[in-house]
């Protein structure tokens, strides 16, 4: 599931570079253009490094305990924390863009406090909290897919994907 959040930003990403119309002609096409090409590609390079650090150390890559906690603390929480700002930096200058990319942004403070509780029951060897960590990750992911779906759905409306 982690993986396919992973394709399903990119696939949203190559969707929207390929299917391009040019010129805008309303308010909402003019965000999603600058929507598209100048906020999700920086947002989508650091999910996706998040990502990859993070399933490096999990399910078959998984080596130790100790080694998930030094990735969590060292590489995938900090970049967790830099992508939840930066999303949060993220302007629209459409009331409905700003109501969907608050969906995304939703979707990685829940994946940041999954990373956070999975470290803290790791350390603390509390298998509830690791659990806990893990059905965040699991809410970030329908977060994240809502977040997908409204987007496409916007973009479908101003006219992105061929009928």
């Amino acid at each position: 599931m982690k993986k396919n959040k992973i394709i399903i930003a990119f696939a949203i990403l190559t969707m929207a570079l390929t299917i391009l119309t040019g010129c805008a002609t309303d308010p909402i096409d003019t965000d999603l253009t600058n929507y598209y090409e100048n906020q999700i590609p920086a947002l989508t390079e650091l999910e996706n490094s998040v990502m990859t650090a993070f399933n490096s150390v999990v399910e078959e890559n998984f080596v130790d305990d100790q080694t998930l906690i030094l990735k969590l603390k060292n590489d995938v929480i900090p970049n967790s924390n830099n992508l939840v700002e930066q999303s949060k930096a993220v302007t629209t200058e459409t009331e409905e863009l700003k109501a969907i990319h608050e969906k995304f942004t939703a979707s990685l403070v829940t994946e940041n406090s999954a990373f956070t509780t999975m470290l803290e029951g790791l350390e603390n060897r509390d298998k509830d909290l690791v659990t806990k960590g893990n059905d965040l990750l699991t809410e970030s992911h329908v977060q994240f897919q809502a977040f997908s779906t409204a987007l496409d759905a916007l973009a479908k409306e101003h006219g992105w994907v061929d009928k």
